[in-house]
């Protein structure tokens, strides 16, 4: 077993990788790019930035099928020819160390050797980063599964507190109600607020 990394936005990409499916929701034919720890390249900040770092950990097969060096495409090289152009290869770039491409065609067969996902622990998120533990605590809070603003019990932290006459509505109609543009939108109807 070993584990492989990629940093997730938020989005379906994440919650399928959540459910151990790997893919790329927003240009389906390119290349998934996972990295393991023991190389020296990682993520420059512009990939890592407001993003979620999973670990993925990957039996046997999976393993031997991404270091399967008859499947790699090597980058720069003259067979090289474009992320999507390889969809039964894995990629590897001489630049990127530790990085693999892996072709959205394997992905499938790729997907049914994933043993186990989840959230990377802080000595990980530190040491893809290339900081300290004691630099990224401030990043771990961006570690979850989902947004903190999909899922919450009670109000939002930066909504208003609900007045008293509409607890008793539901959470949600209570919010659409009492959101600063519907309030704007009922001021300007009743005249007590003048438009611009």
């Amino acid at each position: 077993m070993t584990t492989y990394f990629r940093w997730f936005a938020r989005g379906p990409d994440l919650q399928a990788i959540k459910h151990k499916r790997l893919q790329v929701f927003a240009s389906p034919r390119t290349a998934c790019w996972v990295f393991d720890m023991a190389d020296r390249w990682k993520p420059s900040s512009g990939v890592s930035r407001d993003r979620v770092l999973v670990a993925i950990v990957f039996n046997e097969k999976g393993v031997a099928l991404i270091r399967d060096q008859s499947k790699w495409i090597r980058f720069p090289g003259s067979a090289f020819l474009g992320d999507a152009q390889h969809p039964n290869a894995v990629i590897v770039k001489s630049n990127e160390p530790g990085a693999y491409g892996i072709g959205h065609a394997l992905l499938g067969e790729l997907n049914a050797c994933i043993r186990d996902t989840r959230l990377a622990d802080v000595r990980e998120v530190a040491k893809s980063l290339g900081k300290s533990t004691t630099q990224v605590q401030d990043r771990m809070r961006l570690q979850r599964w989902t947004s903190g603003d999909c899922q919450f019990k009670g109000r939002p932290r930066s909504a208003a507190p609900v007045p008293r006459w509409l607890r008793r509505r539901s959470v949600h109609a209570a919010r659409r109600s009492y959101c600063p543009s519907a309030l704007r939108r009922r001021r300007r109807a009743s005249g007590r607020l003048i438009s611009p």
